[in-house]
Protein backbone atom coordinates (compact mmCIF):
# COMPACT_ATOMS: atom_id res chain seq x y z
CA UNK A 1 0.00 0.00 0.00
CA UNK A 2 1.30 3.80 -1.09
CA UNK A 3 -0.28 5.36 2.15
CA UNK A 4 -0.22 5.06 6.21
CA UNK A 5 -2.83 3.06 7.46
CA UNK A 6 -2.93 3.84 10.61
CA UNK A 7 -3.87 7.70 9.58
CA UNK A 8 -6.44 6.34 7.05
CA UNK A 9 -8.03 4.17 9.55
CA UNK A 10 -8.19 7.77 11.74
CA UNK A 11 -9.82 9.72 9.19
CA UNK A 12 -12.13 7.08 8.28
CA UNK A 13 -13.44 6.78 11.77
CA UNK A 14 -14.13 10.49 11.90
CA UNK A 15 -17.05 10.32 8.83
CA UNK A 16 -20.47 10.62 9.97
CA UNK A 17 -22.14 7.85 7.33
CA UNK A 18 -25.43 7.41 6.85
CA UNK A 19 -25.64 5.86 3.75
CA UNK A 20 -29.39 5.44 1.56
CA UNK A 21 -28.51 2.99 -1.59
CA UNK A 22 -31.49 1.78 -3.30
CA UNK A 23 -34.01 0.70 -0.29
CA UNK A 24 -30.61 0.11 2.17
CA UNK A 25 -30.34 2.41 4.97
CA UNK A 26 -26.56 2.24 6.81
CA UNK A 27 -25.56 3.90 9.44
CA UNK A 28 -21.75 3.28 10.33
CA UNK A 29 -20.94 2.85 13.45
CA UNK A 30 -17.44 2.50 13.26
CA UNK A 31 -14.94 1.89 10.30
CA UNK A 32 -11.43 1.10 11.62
CA UNK A 33 -8.24 -1.25 11.61
CA UNK A 34 -7.07 -3.03 14.00
CA UNK A 35 -3.04 -3.33 14.81
CA UNK A 36 -2.21 -5.42 18.00
CA UNK A 37 1.48 -4.88 18.38
CA UNK A 38 1.07 -7.46 21.32
CA UNK A 39 -1.28 -10.37 22.02
CA UNK A 40 -4.43 -8.99 23.15
CA UNK A 41 -7.83 -10.10 24.54
CA UNK A 42 -11.12 -8.77 23.87
CA UNK A 43 -13.76 -10.36 26.44
CA UNK A 44 -16.84 -11.32 26.44
CA UNK A 45 -19.29 -8.89 24.70
CA UNK A 46 -22.11 -8.58 22.15
CA UNK A 47 -23.43 -5.87 19.95
CA UNK A 48 -27.29 -4.74 18.69
CA UNK A 49 -25.61 -4.48 15.57
CA UNK A 50 -23.77 -6.27 12.51
CA UNK A 51 -20.19 -6.27 12.87
CA UNK A 52 -17.92 -7.63 10.16
CA UNK A 53 -14.23 -8.60 10.87
CA UNK A 54 -11.76 -9.17 7.66
CA UNK A 55 -8.59 -10.53 8.54
CA UNK A 56 -5.49 -8.67 6.92
CA UNK A 57 -2.72 -10.05 8.37
CA UNK A 58 -2.16 -12.76 11.56
CA UNK A 59 -4.95 -14.76 13.04
CA UNK A 60 -6.71 -15.00 16.13
CA UNK A 61 -9.12 -16.77 18.03
CA UNK A 62 -13.20 -16.20 18.44
CA UNK A 63 -14.87 -17.99 21.46
CA UNK A 64 -18.63 -18.06 21.32
CA UNK A 65 -20.47 -19.49 24.04
CA UNK A 66 -21.02 -23.04 22.51
CA UNK A 67 -17.85 -22.77 20.20
CA UNK A 68 -14.76 -21.50 18.92
CA UNK A 69 -12.44 -21.55 16.07
CA UNK A 70 -9.72 -19.18 14.61
CA UNK A 71 -9.73 -16.65 11.53
CA UNK A 72 -7.00 -16.31 9.49
CA UNK A 73 -5.18 -14.05 6.83
CA UNK A 74 -8.11 -14.05 3.92
CA UNK A 75 -10.61 -14.58 6.08
CA UNK A 76 -13.50 -12.56 7.79
CA UNK A 77 -16.30 -13.57 10.28
CA UNK A 78 -19.64 -11.45 11.22
CA UNK A 79 -21.00 -11.56 14.46
CA UNK A 80 -24.70 -10.43 14.30
CA UNK A 81 -26.86 -8.89 16.61
CA UNK A 82 -27.09 -10.67 20.09
CA UNK A 83 -23.93 -13.39 19.51
CA UNK A 84 -21.53 -13.08 22.35
CA UNK A 85 -17.95 -13.73 21.94
CA UNK A 86 -14.75 -13.23 23.08
CA UNK A 87 -11.42 -12.39 20.68
CA UNK A 88 -8.23 -13.37 21.57
CA UNK A 89 -5.73 -11.43 19.45
CA UNK A 90 -2.04 -12.79 18.61
CA UNK A 91 0.78 -10.21 17.82
CA UNK A 92 0.82 -8.80 14.88
CA UNK A 93 -2.83 -9.49 14.19
CA UNK A 94 -4.20 -6.89 11.81
CA UNK A 95 -8.10 -6.52 11.12
CA UNK A 96 -10.47 -4.09 9.31
CA UNK A 97 -13.79 -3.68 10.91
CA UNK A 98 -16.94 -2.46 9.79
CA UNK A 99 -20.05 -1.87 12.48
CA UNK A 100 -23.33 -1.00 11.10
CA UNK A 101 -27.15 -0.55 11.49
CA UNK A 102 -28.52 -2.55 8.10
CA UNK A 103 -31.85 -1.51 8.00
CA UNK A 104 -34.61 -1.43 4.20
CA UNK A 105 -37.07 1.28 4.11
CA UNK A 106 -39.38 -0.64 1.50
CA UNK A 107 -40.75 -3.76 2.53
CA UNK A 108 -41.02 -5.16 -1.17
CA UNK A 109 -37.55 -4.76 -1.74
CA UNK A 110 -37.39 -8.57 -1.78
CA UNK A 111 -33.36 -8.64 -2.44
CA UNK A 112 -32.81 -6.45 0.60
CA UNK A 113 -34.63 -8.36 3.15
CA UNK A 114 -32.71 -11.09 2.03
CA UNK A 115 -29.31 -9.29 2.68
CA UNK A 116 -30.38 -8.30 6.17
CA UNK A 117 -32.04 -11.38 7.04
CA UNK A 118 -29.02 -13.18 5.90
CA UNK A 119 -26.50 -11.33 8.18
CA UNK A 120 -28.68 -11.25 11.26
CA UNK A 121 -28.56 -14.87 11.01
CA UNK A 122 -25.49 -15.58 9.55
CA UNK A 123 -23.38 -18.14 11.58
CA UNK A 124 -20.47 -16.87 13.10
CA UNK A 125 -17.50 -19.11 11.88
CA UNK A 126 -14.32 -18.10 9.51
CA UNK A 127 -15.46 -17.55 5.80
CA UNK A 128 -13.15 -17.43 2.68
CA UNK A 129 -12.82 -13.74 1.26
CA UNK A 130 -13.32 -15.41 -1.78
CA UNK A 131 -15.30 -11.60 -3.25
CA UNK A 132 -12.61 -9.70 -2.61
CA UNK A 133 -13.90 -7.66 0.35
CA UNK A 134 -10.80 -7.34 1.89
CA UNK A 135 -9.72 -5.42 -1.00
CA UNK A 136 -13.03 -3.28 -1.29
CA UNK A 137 -12.43 -2.26 2.70
CA UNK A 138 -8.32 -1.44 1.37
CA UNK A 139 -10.19 1.09 -1.35
CA UNK A 140 -12.27 2.17 1.80
CA UNK A 141 -9.09 3.39 3.18
CA UNK A 142 -7.35 4.49 0.20
CA UNK A 143 -10.15 7.05 -0.25
CA UNK A 144 -10.21 8.35 3.39
CA UNK A 145 -6.41 8.97 3.08
CA UNK A 146 -6.33 10.76 0.09
CA UNK A 147 -9.66 12.84 0.46
CA UNK A 148 -9.60 13.50 -3.59
CA UNK A 149 -12.60 14.77 -4.56
CA UNK A 150 -15.68 12.70 -4.45
CA UNK A 151 -14.10 10.37 -1.63
CA UNK A 152 -17.17 10.29 0.75
CA UNK A 153 -19.80 9.31 -2.27
CA UNK A 154 -16.91 6.77 -2.91
CA UNK A 155 -16.69 5.80 0.22
CA UNK A 156 -20.70 5.54 0.45
CA UNK A 157 -20.55 3.08 -2.80
CA UNK A 158 -17.72 1.21 -1.57
CA UNK A 159 -19.53 0.37 1.68
CA UNK A 160 -22.47 -1.16 0.07
CA UNK A 161 -19.66 -3.33 -2.40
CA UNK A 162 -18.36 -4.52 0.43
CA UNK A 163 -21.33 -5.59 2.52
CA UNK A 164 -22.34 -7.93 -0.89
CA UNK A 165 -19.23 -8.76 -1.25
CA UNK A 166 -19.44 -10.52 2.15
CA UNK A 167 -22.79 -11.77 1.32
CA UNK A 168 -22.17 -13.67 -1.77
CA UNK A 169 -19.00 -15.05 0.12
CA UNK A 170 -21.21 -16.52 2.62
CA UNK A 171 -23.68 -17.49 -0.20
CA UNK A 172 -21.30 -18.77 -2.77
CA UNK A 173 -21.50 -19.07 -6.11
CA UNK A 174 -25.38 -19.01 -6.52
CA UNK A 175 -27.72 -17.08 -8.34
CA UNK A 176 -30.08 -14.30 -6.79
CA UNK A 177 -32.47 -15.86 -4.87
CA UNK A 178 -34.79 -12.69 -4.90
CA UNK A 179 -36.42 -10.60 -8.20
CA UNK A 180 -34.68 -7.41 -8.77
CA UNK A 181 -37.16 -4.29 -10.15
CA UNK A 182 -37.31 -4.04 -13.69
CA UNK A 183 -38.67 -1.51 -16.29
CA UNK A 184 -42.07 -1.70 -17.65
CA UNK A 185 -42.40 -4.53 -20.47
CA UNK A 186 -39.97 -3.50 -23.42
CA UNK A 187 -42.52 -1.59 -25.80
CA UNK A 188 -43.66 0.20 -23.21
CA UNK A 189 -40.50 1.56 -22.27
CA UNK A 190 -40.23 2.22 -25.61
CA UNK A 191 -43.08 4.20 -25.84
CA UNK A 192 -42.39 6.28 -22.27
CA UNK A 193 -39.18 7.50 -24.53
CA UNK A 194 -41.47 8.04 -27.63
CA UNK A 195 -43.42 10.36 -25.33
CA UNK A 196 -40.25 11.73 -23.91
CA UNK A 197 -38.95 12.69 -27.09
CA UNK A 198 -41.90 14.21 -28.68
CA UNK A 199 -42.40 16.58 -25.80
CA UNK A 200 -39.24 17.16 -25.36
CA UNK A 201 -38.88 18.49 -28.89
CA UNK A 202 -42.43 19.52 -29.50
CA UNK A 203 -40.95 22.81 -31.18
CA UNK A 204 -39.75 21.02 -33.95
CA UNK A 205 -41.27 19.44 -37.25
CA UNK A 206 -41.27 16.01 -35.71
CA UNK A 207 -41.34 13.13 -37.93
CA UNK A 208 -41.66 9.25 -37.73
CA UNK A 209 -37.77 9.22 -39.30
CA UNK A 210 -36.89 11.69 -36.36
CA UNK A 211 -37.94 9.06 -33.55
CA UNK A 212 -37.05 6.17 -35.38
CA UNK A 213 -33.73 7.35 -35.73
CA UNK A 214 -33.57 8.54 -32.33
CA UNK A 215 -34.75 5.12 -30.82
CA UNK A 216 -32.56 3.11 -33.15
CA UNK A 217 -36.04 1.32 -34.36
CA UNK A 218 -37.22 1.20 -37.75
CA UNK A 219 -40.21 3.39 -38.48
CA UNK A 220 -42.44 0.43 -38.91
CA UNK A 221 -41.57 -0.88 -35.29
CA UNK A 222 -41.99 2.55 -33.59
CA UNK A 223 -45.54 2.93 -35.75
CA UNK A 224 -46.28 -0.79 -34.06
CA UNK A 225 -45.61 0.77 -30.61
CA UNK A 226 -47.93 3.92 -30.71
CA UNK A 227 -50.49 2.21 -32.42
CA UNK A 228 -50.12 -0.81 -29.66
CA UNK A 229 -50.43 1.92 -26.91
CA UNK A 230 -52.68 4.59 -28.05
CA UNK A 231 -54.75 3.22 -31.12
CA UNK A 232 -53.36 6.11 -33.20
CA UNK A 233 -50.91 6.58 -35.83
CA UNK A 234 -47.32 8.57 -35.26
CA UNK A 235 -48.89 11.29 -36.77
CA UNK A 236 -51.88 11.62 -34.98
CA UNK A 237 -49.90 11.48 -31.81
CA UNK A 238 -47.54 13.89 -32.84
CA UNK A 239 -50.56 16.43 -33.78
CA UNK A 240 -52.17 15.58 -30.20
CA UNK A 241 -49.52 16.40 -28.54
CA UNK A 242 -48.99 19.84 -30.36
CA UNK A 243 -52.94 20.69 -29.91
CA UNK A 244 -52.54 19.92 -26.34
CA UNK A 245 -49.39 22.34 -25.94
CA UNK A 246 -50.80 24.54 -28.13
CA UNK A 247 -54.21 25.32 -25.73
CA UNK A 248 -51.87 25.41 -22.65
CA UNK A 249 -49.49 28.26 -24.54
CA UNK A 250 -52.64 30.06 -25.23
CA UNK A 251 -54.02 29.88 -21.92
CA UNK A 252 -50.96 30.73 -19.97
CA UNK A 253 -48.46 32.65 -22.55
CA UNK A 254 -50.10 35.81 -22.94
CA UNK A 255 -46.76 37.41 -23.85
CA UNK A 256 -47.40 35.47 -27.07
CA UNK A 257 -48.61 36.23 -30.35
CA UNK A 258 -50.90 33.39 -32.02
CA UNK A 259 -47.67 33.74 -35.00
CA UNK A 260 -44.92 33.21 -32.07
CA UNK A 261 -46.88 30.59 -30.60
CA UNK A 262 -47.18 28.64 -34.36
CA UNK A 263 -44.04 29.06 -34.34
CA UNK A 264 -42.89 27.52 -31.07
CA UNK A 265 -44.55 24.37 -32.37
CA UNK A 266 -42.56 23.86 -35.53
CA UNK A 267 -45.39 25.40 -37.83
CA UNK A 268 -44.29 26.48 -41.22
CA UNK A 269 -46.78 29.79 -40.66
CA UNK A 270 -49.95 30.74 -38.54
CA UNK A 271 -52.06 29.94 -41.46
CA UNK A 272 -51.15 26.23 -41.08
CA UNK A 273 -51.32 26.76 -37.53
CA UNK A 274 -54.62 27.82 -38.08
CA UNK A 275 -56.12 25.56 -40.00
CA UNK A 276 -54.48 22.49 -37.36
CA UNK A 277 -56.34 24.00 -34.61
CA UNK A 278 -59.66 24.79 -36.50
CA UNK A 279 -60.01 21.18 -37.63
CA UNK A 280 -58.68 19.86 -33.77
CA UNK A 281 -61.22 22.42 -31.95
CA UNK A 282 -63.60 23.79 -34.13
CA UNK A 283 -62.90 27.30 -34.27
CA UNK A 284 -59.30 29.07 -35.12
CA UNK A 285 -56.73 29.82 -31.51
CA UNK A 286 -57.43 33.36 -31.72
CA UNK A 287 -61.08 33.07 -30.57
CA UNK A 288 -59.87 29.66 -28.38
CA UNK A 289 -57.69 32.38 -26.43
CA UNK A 290 -60.63 35.33 -26.16
CA UNK A 291 -63.34 32.71 -25.00
CA UNK A 292 -60.89 31.41 -22.65
CA UNK A 293 -60.08 34.67 -21.27
CA UNK A 294 -63.48 35.85 -21.43
CA UNK A 295 -64.87 33.03 -19.38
Amino acid sequence: MNFDITKASDRLSELDLKIISGSFDINVLWYRVMQCNNDHIIERHTHSTIEFHFVYSGSCRVVLDNESFFAREGEFYITAPGIYHRQEINKGYVEFSLNCELNTADDQDYEGMYVIDTLKNVRCRPYKDVTGATQIFMKVLEEAFNQNIGFYNNICSLTVMLIMAAVRAINGPSPAKCPAPVKQKKNAYRFSQIQDYIRNNISLPISTTDISRYMFLGEKQVSRIIKEATGKTTKELIQEYKFQEAKTMLIERQDLTIKQIAEKLGFSSQYYFNQFFKRKEGYPPGIFRKNTRSG
